[in-house]
């Protein structure tokens, strides 16, 4: 029985530390997430795939931090939105996102949910 109550313990204290980060790193209105070289941070593994904003479904693009840090770019906050989940528009400028396939190009126009933005944010070796 005390197993089961510090596991549920363990459990509601990383979903409020995961809510606080989250709430941390929140993106604002004309925000960048800059992708250029070493952050001195440790490495972020992610492959994000986003949706073009302009495009029919289907037609998504994905986002690897490595490589966005290797080629440089940015990605700029313009809107947020919040029905039916929090989601946000971005503009990707830059030289690639991914190798090959899935990759956005030099500029892309994107929507991202607050988890991706904040992996985003966290891979581009900002704090907070």
């Amino acid at each position: 029985m005390l197993a089961i109550a510090v596991a549920s313990a363990v459990v509601a204290v990383v979903a409020s530390v995961s809510l606080h980060l989250a709430y941390e790193l929140r993106p604002g209105i004309g925000d960048i997430i800059a992708f250029a070289g070493k952050s001195g941070w440790p490495e972020v593994q992610a492959r994000i795939t986003a949706l073009r904003s302009n495009a029919a479904p289907g037609l998504p693009c994905v986002l690897d931090p490595h490589v966005m840090k290797q080629f440089g770019g940015s990605l700029l906050i313009e809107a947020a939105r919040s029905q039916p989940t929090v989601a946000f528009d971005v503009h990707w400028a830059g030289t690639h996102t991914s190798d090959g396939v899935g990759d956005c190009g030099a500029s892309a126009d994107l929507v991202l949910n607050l988890g991706d933005v904040v992996t985003l944010t966290l891979a581009a070796g900002r704090s907070g």
